[in-house]
């Protein structure tokens, strides 16, 4: 986020009063496209504004990277720290799609498979 949004960001929730433990405001970002470091500072900031929820695309071609070898290293770190922050995730499913893939419409027990194995990982660790 940069520092002019920020600011622009936190004088919109300072000029309607808003408070970050009532907060109903939530950000929409790709925080799992980030490297580590920058994806903390940016729950830390979304976290400072008072966001208390983050949308962010569960890549399918992030998580398994080759059908069949998952690797949900970067969603593992995003999950940990927006706790950490207190901030709930909320998962778009699909996002970056292998071309194979695409659309999931006609790949539907691979599209299925994925969304198993997702909900499998995260099931009551993630708002949605």
């Amino acid at each position: 986020m940069k520092l002019n949004q920020l600011f622009f960001c936190t004088l919109g929730a300072a000029a309607l009063g808003l408070t970050a433990a009532a907060s109903p405001f939530g950000m929409c970002a790709h925080l799992n496209r980030m490297p580590p470091e920058e994806m903390r500072r940016e729950l830390a900031d979304m976290a400072g504004l008072g966001a208390r929820m983050v949308r962010v695309d569960l890549d399918w071609s992030q998580v398994e990277p080759e059908p069949g070898k998952w690797d949900f290293t970067r969603w593992d770190a995003l999950v940990e720290e927006a706790g950490k922050q207190g901030v709930a995730v909320i998962a778009i499913l699909g996002g970056e799609l292998h071309k194979p893939v695409r659309p999931p419409y006609r790949n539907q027990q691979d599209f299925l498979r994925y969304v198993a194995e997702s909900v499998r990982r995260y099931k009551g660790k993630i708002a949605a």
